[in-house]
């Protein structure tokens, strides 16, 4: 069951946030996260790479091919950074041909979703976190862009 082994591997990842795994973001500020960030990528001049932006404000946005893909509000709690998103399916439909027709028909439509990322290796320039969204774990790579 997907559902439950997803559940049982992010209870494990935010179980580990308050120990070891965390323990490089400890010290972190919110003002670390602060501008635009590459994601799996490190080349912040390929439009088409997946950035996210934070603000000092608390707002963050997501784009791909200078278009906003999602947008929300941030906050880095327990050595974690929360957001609070808003996006269509439909803006995805361009990186996954296979589905296109289905996240096609959601044009218009938006939904909320909550995130968590667990930031680990926490360098200058760069981090890698865990992500749990909804019932899916996944780790990458995050690059800070000048500007």
């Amino acid at each position: 069951m997907k559902s439950k082994n997803a559940l049982v591997a992010a209870m494990g990842v935010l179980a580990l946030a308050g120990s070891g795994l965390a323990a490089a973001a400890a010290d972190l500020k919110a003002s670390y996260f602060h501008g635009t960030w590459i994601i799996n990528d490190t080349d912040c001049s390929d439009v088409t790479a997946e950035f996210a932006t934070l603000y000092d404000s608390g707002a963050v946005r997501t784009e791909r091919s200078k278009r906003v893909e999602s947008a929300g509000i941030w906050e880095l709690k327990d050595d974690m950074l929360q957001a609070h998103i808003v996006a269509s399916p439909s803006y995805f439909s361009e990186h996954f041909p296979e589905a296109r027709d289905t996240l096609d028909a959601f044009a218009g439509q938006y939904y909320a979703f909550f995130i968590r990322v667990v930031p680990f290796n926490v360098q200058p320039d760069s981090f890698e976190a865990v992500g749990v969204l909804e019932q899916e774990i996944t780790q990458a790579t995050f690059q800070r862009c000048p500007g």
